[in-house]
């Protein structure tokens, strides 16, 4: 009776012991996933911001400035423009320079500015070189100002971050697979003898892999559940610590991720459970214990 008590203590903490590391892969899974849709978040905001600075000479050509906003909005590209009247522009200025240079303007020698703000899509450097000569057509835009090779880099680093994050997330679900496969594999085979068992007094293979297949689910979906949890705590955590990474995170993707991971845990446990006891049940009593 004892043997049997510390064999069921042993099988018991080795389950524990390998559903404990599914919740970690899956926990480290779920941070990879959240970088990448919070990455994505960022670039999206950063690429908003991006656009070009028409100057418009409001005074030469009233007819053609009174519907330059309206035609500019029509474009597709077009997320946002925002008009700066020529005072404010001097205002900037002076704040900019000092109160020495300021001194020195006796008239404002600055254009009304509208800053045009691209979407995502067309910020890019060949999409926002086109954008400029579009606008420097019109006839009331005297200069357009534009960071062109900062919107290459931009995009350059940005691209850079996510391939990097899709490597290791690519990496991270083949370890995890490889390593949930092995534990269920090895929880199964402890109990080779009991499957043979079950096969030779006349269990069906389903009766045989039902409780092993229904556990595995409940305990991958467990997994899931801990990884779950885990990571949204982590997440609040990070949301106390500063407002701008709390306007970050977005709660509904953290939801979407926390059900992937619980449905992932489940998937994969209950698919190895399936293959581990499939295996057994092919196999005859010498090739099981020899």
């Amino acid at each position: 009776m004892k043997k049997k008590a510390n064999r069921r203590r042993i099988v018991r903490s080795s389950q524990f012991i390998a559903y404990i590391s599914v919740a970690l892969l899956l926990l480290i899974l779920g941070i990879v996933a959240l970088a990448g849709i919070t990455t994505r978040r960022v670039t999206d905001s950063i690429r908003s911001s991006i656009g070009v600075v028409a100057m418009v000479d409001e005074a030469s050509y009233p007819e053609s400035a009174a519907r330059f906003k309206t035609g500019i909005s029509a474009n597709p590209w077009v997320a946002e423009i925002i008009y700066t009247d020529a005072a404010t522009v001097l205002d900037r200025w002076k704040k900019l320079m000092g109160d020495d240079c300021a001194d020195m303007l006796d008239i404002n020698p600055f254009l009304p500015e509208y800053e045009i703000r691209v979407k995502p899509g067309w910020a890019s450097a060949d999409s926002i070189n086109a954008i400029i000569e579009k606008v420097k057509s019109v006839d009331c835009v005297y200069d357009v100002k534009a960071h062109s090779e900062l919107v290459g880099n931009v995009n350059n680093t940005i691209r850079s971050v996510i391939l990097t994050l899709l490597i290791l997330a690519a990496v991270l679900t083949i370890i995890a697979v490889v390593l949930v496969h092995n534990m269920v594999r090895m929880e199964i085979y402890a109990h080779r003898q009991t499957i043979h068992t079950m096969k030779y007094v006349g269990a069906t293979n389903g009766f045989i892999r039902m409780p092993y297949v229904s556990g595995a689910l409940t305990g991958g979906a467990i997994a899931g559940v801990v990884a779950s949890a885990i990571l949204a705590g982590v997440t609040y955590y990070a949301g106390t610590l500063h407002s701008s990474i709390a306007e970050t995170l977005s709660w509904p993707w953290v939801a979407c991720v926390c059900v992937t991971l619980i449905v992932t845990g489940a998937m994969l446990c209950t698919l190895s459970a399936l293959l581990a006891t499939s295996k057994y049940l092919r196999k005859s009593h010498d090739e099981i214990f020899n």
